[in-house]
């Protein structure tokens, strides 16, 4: 499970297929997860995103079993990116996005902790976990 003492879990759909990078030498898979929330007015629902990062096995095991449109519980490590754009009058235009790197997948059809020997994951045999906790190298990870 997560290594960290902030953990966050998300419930909801995948909004689209996962895609895979390499950053280097390692494999970083990221997808979006969707959720409603909602008041006690219906008509008030708000939607937010979180993109979910996967690195290096674990991610291309992800990459292989999550689809489009899967209901998946997510858990793991929060973390916020940051960057800045030229807005089309030369302005800086600051933008953030919330982040989650992935520890356990749970799913109607399997769960998948990264930590775990994968016996209840289909198609694959996970990695053994590695010294840098299945994140490598976050910190070149920059922005889009």
């Amino acid at each position: 499970m997560a290594k960290s003492l902030n953990t966050m879990t998300v419930e909801g759909n995948l909004t689209s297929d996962p895609v895979s990078n390499k950053v280097g030498e390692h494999t970083v898979v990221k997808a979006t997860i969707g959720y409603s929330e909602y008041t006690s007015d219906p008509a008030k629902k708000h939607s937010s995103f979180v993109q979910l990062v996967f690195w290096n096995k674990y991610g291309e095991v992800m990459a292989r079993n999550l689809k489009k449109g899967m209901s998946i519980v997510a858990i793991g490590t929060p973390r916020e990116e940051r960057w800045t754009t030229n807005g089309t009058n030369g302005e800086k235009v600051y933008h953030s996005r919330q982040t989650l790197m992935v520890d356990c997948i749970r799913s109607r059809d399997f769960i998948y902790d990264r930590d775990s020997n994968g016996s209840n994951t289909p198609q694959d045999t996970p990695p053994n976990p590695q010294d840098d906790g299945g994140y490598g190298d976050y910190d070149q990870d920059v922005n889009p």
